[in-house]
C-alpha cells in the first residue's frame, strides 16, 4: 500500500517538474488590449487545464518572446511584417503570420498529448474567443532580470523546414480536394 502512495507522489513530482523555470511575473492587474499605431499587438494565451504546469516557450522567428502556462496569456508587440511564430517544448508548433502595425492578434495555443511527452499547437483566432476565458486568465509579463531562454539556430531551422514541408503538404491536398470537388 506504501509502495501505491510513494509511486504517486514521485509521479506528481515529476510532472510538477516538467514545468521548468519561468521568465515571467504575474501582472497585478491585467493590463489593457490596444491597437498600436506604429507595431502590431499580439496576444498569446493558453486557456486548458490540461498541461496547466507545463510552461512552454513562445519565440517570433528565433526571439524570445514570452511563456506560457495553464490559463494565462501575454501580450507583445511586433514590427509589422510576415514572421514565424513558434512554440517550443516537446515537439514545436509553428505558423507564419503577416502582421500589420495598428492591428491585435489573437494566438490560442493548445496542450495535446504525446507519445512520451505532450506538445503545444498555435491557432490564429479573434477577440470574441479571447474575450469569453479572458475572465480565468492571468496575464504574465517578462521578468527584467531573467534568464531568457534561447532556442538553438539548429532547432529554429528544423522547425521552419518542417513547417514548410506540413504546409506544403496541406496545399497540396487542398488543391486535390478542389480539383476532385470541381470534376
Amino acid at each position: 500500500m506504501n509502495a501505491k502512495y510513494l509511486i504517486i507522489v514521485v509521479l506528481s513530482l515529476l510532472m510538477i517538474s516538467c514545468g521548468g523555470s519561468s521568465t515571467m511575473v504575474k501582472n497585478t492587474s491585467a493590463p489593457e488590449i490596444k491597437a498600436d499605431p506604429h507595431n502590431a499587438t499580439l496576444v498569446i494565451y493558453r486557456s486548458t487545464s490540461f498541461g496547466y504546469g507545463l510552461t512552454i516557450n513562445n519565440y517570433l522567428n528565433n526571439t524570445f518572446i514570452g511563456q506560457t502556462k495553464g490559463d494565462s496569456y501575454f501580450i507583445t508587440k511586433v514590427a509589422p511584417g510576415t514572421h514565424y511564430i513558434i512554440s517550443e517544448y516537446d515537439r514545436n508548433d509553428c505558423m507564419k503570420l503577416t502582421l500589420e502595425a495598428g492591428y491585435v492578434y489573437y494566438i490560442k495555443q493548445g496542450v495535446y498529448p504525446g507519445p512520451i511527452l505532450a506538445h503545444a499547437g498555435l491557432s490564429h483566432t479573434d477577440h470574441f474567443s479571447f474575450s469569453k476565458t479572458l475572465k480565468r486568465l492571468t496575464c504574465f509579463s517578462l521578468k527584467h532580470d531573467s534568464k531568457i531562454p534561447v532556442m538553438s539556430e539548429a532547432k529554429y531551422k528544423k522547425t521552419l523546414k518542417e513547417f514548410e514541408k506540413k504546409s506544403t503538404e496541406k496545399q497540396f491536398k487542398s488543391r486535390k480536394l478542389f480539383f476532385c470537388a470541381a470534376y
